[in-house]
C-alpha cells in the first residue's frame, strides 16, 4: 500500500475530556514519523506548505512535529473534505 494521503479523524488537542483526542493521545508522534518515512506504507503526496504540528509522544505529553508529507488530522485542520470522481481524480479542502 502506498497511499498519497493520510486523513486522520481526532478530536481537538486541547479537550481535557476522556472522548477526546487528548483523553485517547491520538495523534501519535510515533504514528506520525511512520506514515513520513520513506519506505513502503509511507505517503507519497506532499503538503503544498509543509508545517509543524502538535502530536502526542506520550498519553500525556505533546510534542512539536513537522509534517511535510499529506499528512490531516481534524484536530490540526478543523473539517476535512475529500471527494472522489469515478476516474481517480480528487480534490481535498479544509476549513481551520
Amino acid at each position: 500500500m502506498s497511499p498519497e494521503m493520510a486523513i486522520i479523524s481526532v478530536g481537538t488537542l486541547d479537550d481535557d475530556s476522556g472522548a477526546s483526542a487528548r483523553g485517547h493521545g491520538h495523534p501519535r508522534a510515533a504514528a506520525l514519523r511512520l506514515l513520513q518515512q520513506a519506505s513502503p506504507g509511507a505517503v507519497s503526496g506532499f503538503r503544498a506548505q509543509p508545517g509543524v504540528e502538535r502530536a502526542f509522544a506520550t498519553e500525556t505529553q505533546l510534542v512539536n512535529v513537522p509534517i511535510e508529507r499529506a499528512i490531516y488530522a481534524t484536530g490540526w485542520h478543523g473539517d476535512l473534505v475529500l471527494r472522489a470522481g469515478a476516474d481517480g481524480s480528487y480534490v481535498f479542502t479544509h476549513q481551520h
